[in-house]
């Protein structure tokens, strides 16, 4: 994605942010969330806005524009961190 510019009379919100950073996205290309989260965090660092806040605005931005999105910005557990018994075992 590209360098986000933004009006300066007032405080970009989080959909100026993000439709700024989906502007330079390329066409046929899936928005990856985890890309927008990063590039977000960086062009707005003081920014309160949650992941979650900052994902709703991904998805309604980009489907506005008819981009597929990838949520692929939370992290599966690794399989050795998961704790459970099978049935089999008790």
């Amino acid at each position: 994605m590209g360098a986000a510019t933004f009006n300066t009379d007032r405080v970009p919100t989080c959909d100026d942010v993000v439709s700024a950073l989906l502007s330079g996205h390329p066409l046929g290309q899936p928005v990856s969330t985890r890309s927008v989260l990063a590039d977000f965090r960086a062009t707005a660092p003081a920014s309160l806005e949650t992941d979650d806040a900052i994902v709703e605005s991904v998805v309604r931005i980009a489907t506005g524009r008819t981009m597929a999105v990838v949520f692929d910005h939370r992290v599966a557990p690794e399989p050795s961190a998961m704790s459970w018994q099978s049935d089999a075992a008790v």
